[in-house]
């Protein structure tokens, strides 16, 4: 495979340039650049299937932050209409 087949691989980060280089310097075959690869970002792929609140609590953990009790409860509307200024605001156009 010459230099010009590989234009596909964009990912700019130095565990893909380092793959990338040794593939072309012949230092690895293509099967052991598709396992490398695999190996690499299997675990970003995985990471994408998590829910937004799975995403949360891997960040949170990871970075030794723990959630004080009674953070996840919603705030009650009257806190967002006092927020935003809700008695400010002309109420919005009702139809007749």
């Amino acid at each position: 495979m010459h230099e010009s087949e590989m234009e596909g691989i964009r990912a700019r980060d130095p565990e893909t340039d380092y793959l990338q280089d040794a593939y072309i310097a012949g230092d690895m075959t293509t099967d052991e650049m598709i396992a490398a690869l695999d190996r690499h970002y299997k675990p970003q792929v995985k990471r994408s299937h998590e829910s937004p609140c799975e995403t949360a609590a891997r960040l949170r953990a990871e970075m030794g932050i723990e959630l004080k009790e009674g953070v996840s409860k919603p705030l009650p509307k009257a806190a967002y209409d006092e927020m935003w200024g809700e008695d400010q605001c002309p109420s919005a156009p009702t139809r007749d």
